[in-house]
């Protein structure tokens, strides 16, 4: 499941940047994936289509290549900078990767660059995995380094401001251990770091402070230039035969900006009739506490660093949900061997200890209703095996 940058917490983020496991001795499956999802968790909303394409080149090479366009739309309750427009846009991702295997290693380059009317950003980053233990052990380490920069759109022009534009620079190693312990048992560790210099704040990102006679201002988003992020996770998954996989796992971050999160999630799939239809179940907690600088409400005029951004607020969140996968009667054709298609769906409450809802109108500023949102996550997905 495609699971958004844009939308969902920090943890879920890292975590999934960090995961690199796989066997050292296999290269990417030669596949072809499309997909269509239609976010709305945490107020956001989020839609569009991915494509991506893994092919052999011969017994040692692979290459992958994948597109993405996402439509991202912020909801009423972010307050936009003074002549910033809310976020509402476009941003497209393209990536492409390399491997190559070398008896029990595999090495990875690969490269990716997103864009956006108020954000833009380009990556590069390398991987050596190695088996070991007549793999049963494999171990991976990677690093990336990337560029990007941030731009403050014009409420009324829906433009970029040529005067504003905020560069940040970002480093990140990661490590895993994917290890099989029996026949029916695996654990994969995951754990990583990252490291972001330069102009963090977000150009369209309010805040809100208070002045004399009960009247409310919205002023810049100030923040530390630097911010160092860590991550670990470990998972486990259990075979249980015709009773389908069990998947148990829990995650630990935090960074410089004050931040701890924790997550914990299970899963289970069973397949049925003859292995051809996969039903899959699961769900996940995550909860967070804020950032040191981060206010809902300033009694003052901020002086120093201040933030009202929502992904900096102590929150947690709910998520159930649920797929079918179906594998599809195919002849060969088009170079195509089989193929799947399916459809899943997540149910996902949040819910903000520290951030009020800021549409309800008649209320005083700093008593508004905390806010609450339930939201979902569709996509519907079709592979087809090479």
């Amino acid at each position: 499941m495609r699971i958004s940058k844009f939308t969902l917490p920090l943890l879920l983020l890292s975590t999934l940047a960090f995961a690199q496991s796989a066997l050292a001795d296999n290269l990417p499956e030669q596949r072809a994936d499309f997909s269509y999802a239609f976010s709305n968790a945490g107020g956001d909303q989020v839609s569009g289509p991915e494509f991506s394409i893994s092919k052999h080149l011969n017994r040692v090479f692979s290459l992958t290549g994948r597109y993405e366009a996402d439509q991202v739309r912020a909801p009423d309750v972010d307050l936009a900078a003074p002549r910033a427009r809310r976020l509402d846009e476009t941003r497209q991702l393209g990536n492409f990767s390399l491997d190559y295997r070398d008896d029990s290693t595999r090495y990875s380059v690969g490269t990716s660059r997103t864009s956006g009317t108020s954000y833009e950003t380009s990556l590069v980053r390398a991987s050596i995995t190695q088996g070991l233990f007549h793999d049963l052990t494999s171990l991976t380490g990677g690093a990336s380094k990337s560029w990007s920069s941030s731009y403050l759109v014009l409420s009324d022009t829906g433009a970029r401001d040529p005067n504003v534009r905020r560069r940040i620079d970002q480093r990140s190693w990661w490590v895993s251990v994917d290890q099989i312990v029996t026949p029916n048992l695996r654990l994969t560790y995951d754990g990583g770091m990252v490291d972001q210099y330069g102009e963090l704040a977000n150009p369209d990102i309010g805040t809100r402070y208070l002045q004399g006679n009960g009247i409310v201002t919205v002023g810049e988003e100030v923040t530390p230039h630097s911010r160092s992020r860590y991550n670990s996770s470990l998972h486990a998954k259990y075979f249980m035969g015709e009773r389908g996989t069990l998947t148990l796992g829990g995650s630990y971050y935090y960074d410089s900006w004050s931040i701890r999160a924790r997550s914990y999630d299970i899963g289970w799939v069973r397949k049925f009739r003859q292995d051809r239809l996969a039903v899959d179940v699961h769900g996940r907690w995550y909860g967070q506490g804020r950032a040191k600088f981060y206010s809902d409400l300033v009694s003052h005029v901020p002086t120093g660093e201040i933030s009202r951004d929502r992904s900096l607020a102590r929150h947690s969140s709910i998520t159930l949900g649920t797929g079918l996968t179906w594998q599809v009667p195919w002849h060969p054709h088009f170079g195509i061997q089989h193929w799947t298609t399916g459809l899943n769906l997540d149910l996902i409450h949040d819910q903000y200890d520290d951030f009020r809802d800021t549409r309800v109108s008649n209320a005083l500023a700093g008593t508004e209703p905390l806010y609450r949102v339930n939201g979902f996550l569709a996509q519907v997905h079709v592979t087809g095996w090479f």
